[in-house]
């Protein structure tokens, strides 16, 4: 089960990367919706890490953990407004970094 699931998210990784190469249509504002909200959770230990490393591990542990849950709730509902407005344009990014890595 646990070899499904890594290989249902690299699956999801390579849709998102195919989407950067091209002109932004439907299908790929579909996909960075499903990727950014199946992958929002990662905004949570990428933020602590680097707010640790830019500041001390104490503040990367408070202050962080709140700043990656913010991001993380601000990415997956990007996301979800991807998903439910795909079939209509404008098709641009509205969050950067487009992904979560």
């Amino acid at each position: 089960m646990k070899r499904v699931f890594v290989l249902f998210l690299v699956g999801l990784f390579c849709i998102g990367a195919m989407g950067m190469s091209a002109e932004a249509d439907p299908v790929d504002k579909l996909g960075r919706g499903t990727v950014n909200v199946l992958t929002g959770w990662l905004e949570v230990p990428k933020t602590i890490y680097e707010d640790s490393v830019a500041h001390n591990p104490i503040f990367g542990g408070t202050f962080g953990l709140l700043h990656g849950v913010a991001g993380a709730i601000y990415r997956a509902g990007a996301g979800l407004i991807d998903i439910v407005t795909a079939p209509f344009p404008p098709y641009d990014v509205h969050i950067v970094p487009e992904y979560v890595f």
